[in-house]
């Protein structure tokens, strides 16, 4: 093989080369952008899962307080039924 011949595969080589790095850099580009979509996904159901969940604990404070009320209420009509009781 005479000089010439090995530059040419040489060449030959390093086009190869440059174009699986070509090749490379275009998937490395495409999983970025994924990665950037799924990230903002990410995001987005994280804050969505907050929201409910303040929604949620605030739903229960309210179960709770108009529970308290109610049995306020049961204690308030026993009592005054017991007393109409007594009176009678």
């Amino acid at each position: 093989m005479n000089n010439v011949e090995k530059e040419d595969e040489i060449i030959s080589m390093l086009d190869k080369i440059i174009g699986k790095l070509d090749e490379h850099s275009k998937k490395h580009e495409e999983h970025s952008r994924k990665f950037k979509e799924h990230g903002e996904i990410l995001k987005a159901l994280s804050y969505g899962q907050e929201q409910l969940l303040t929604e949620s604990d605030g739903m229960k404070i309210v179960g709770a307080k108009e529970f308290e009320a109610f049995k306020e209420e049961i204690n308030l009509l026993t009592t005054n039924q017991s007393h109409m009781g007594k009176e009678i």
